[in-house]
């Protein structure tokens, strides 16, 4: 059995967070080593600003130790987790600005269609592992000293928790096609979260070809994510060596990222 074929339909817990849309585990998944990830180590997350208390008492009952948050500083200032910090949880997150600033000029102008948005939407994920260079070295460094379980997110948990969750699973050695499973399971959870819903409903006042541009923006499309790991290829030849010299992680750390999350 192939490691692609051996990946379960969702390596870990499905979305069991009332307030947070796309909480999973990583856990699971198989790497081309022929090891496997732990779980509950590692968690992806949407926006986690709105849990109710029986997700504290999830998170609770996980020991979860760290968030990191991938969110922009104005989604954070909007909506703050000010949950971290009663829950004894430690809460890192780093000063940036919005990504695909360029979706909002399209939104706000009336040009955004299925075509546009696409087009941006490639664009943005290309600049991603750049523009979330030094979060995801954070991360990276995190995981290397066992700062464990631990969580990361941005607003929906697509996009940059998507390619910082490709990054990660690459250093641990997971195959491409096994990465891109774990992104498009996105659409499978969120067609079924209430709060992805209630923001889908959200689009009736909208065009037909600004809702059919929404409905763009708001899929995980395997060409996006492919578009992130070719642009790191691009100026960097391989993964490894972005996460190398880009991004400082040492073979050594790498080492521990593994000691710590592999079994």
């Amino acid at each position: 059995m192939t490691p692609e074929s051996s990946v379960p339909a969702n390596s870990g817990c499905p979305a069991i967070l009332e307030g947070s849309a796309n909480f999973r585990d990583l856990g699971g998944y198989p790497t081309e080593a022929g090891r496997r990830i732990r779980r509950g180590q590692l968690f992806r997350a949407g926006n986690m600003a709105r849990l109710t208390d029986t997700d504290h008492q999830v998170l609770a009952r996980l020991a979860i130790k760290t968030i990191c948050d991938l969110r922009s500083t104005h989604e954070r200032e909007a909506e703050p987790y000010v949950w971290c910090s009663v829950a004894g949880v430690a809460y890192w997150a780093c000063d940036s600005s919005e990504s695909f600033a360029d979706l909002g000029r399209l939104i706000a102008t009336g040009q955004l269609t299925a075509e546009t948005a696409r087009t941006t939407m490639i664009e943005g994920y290309r600049r991603l592992p750049f523009e979330q260079a030094a979060a995801v070295t954070e991360l990276l460094r995190r995981l290397a000293v066992g700062e464990l379980p631990l969580v990361f997110n941005c607003s929906a948990g697509k996009d940059r928790t998507g390619v910082a969750a490709a990054i990660i699973l690459s250093v641990l050695g997971v195959s491409r096609a096994t990465i891109i499973k774990d992104y498009l399971l996105t659409n499978e959870i969120l067609r079924g979260n209430p709060m992805f819903r209630e923001r889908i409903q959200g689009l009736a006042a909208l065009s037909k070809a600004q809702n059919e541009g929404m409905s763009v923006v708001l899929s995980a499309d395997p060409a996006y994510l492919n578009a992130a790991l070719t642009a790191i290829e691009d100026s960097y030849s391989t993964i490894d060596v972005y996460v190398r010299n880009r991004l400082g992680i040492s073979d050594k750390l790498r080492a521990h990222i593994h000691e710590q999350l592999l079994e």
